[in-house]
């Protein structure tokens, strides 16, 4: 409410319209775009555990709060 208040009373409701329309925008493009970011990362990331473990090729299991866990061969 305090936000409301405090737009001058000569402005058009299109121009309150059409600046929440593009902030909106920005901020679910924004969102949207670190969201995807962040997944690629986490490929990324699988990708170089798989690497490293087949470079290794130590034992290793998974448990059930998906945490890895590499065994010792001796």
């Amino acid at each position: 409410m305090q936000v409301l208040q405090c737009i001058p009373d000569n402005w058009s409701l299109g121009l309150i319209h059409q600046f929440l329309t593009s902030s909106v925008r920005k901020t679910l493009n924004r969102s949207r775009t670190t969201r995807v970011e962040r997944m690629l990362l986490r490929g990324d990331n699988l990708a170089m555990r798989l690497q490293t473990f087949v470079l290794t090729r130590d034992p290793f299991y998974m448990t059930e709060d998906r945490q890895v866990v590499l065994l010792s061969l001796t």
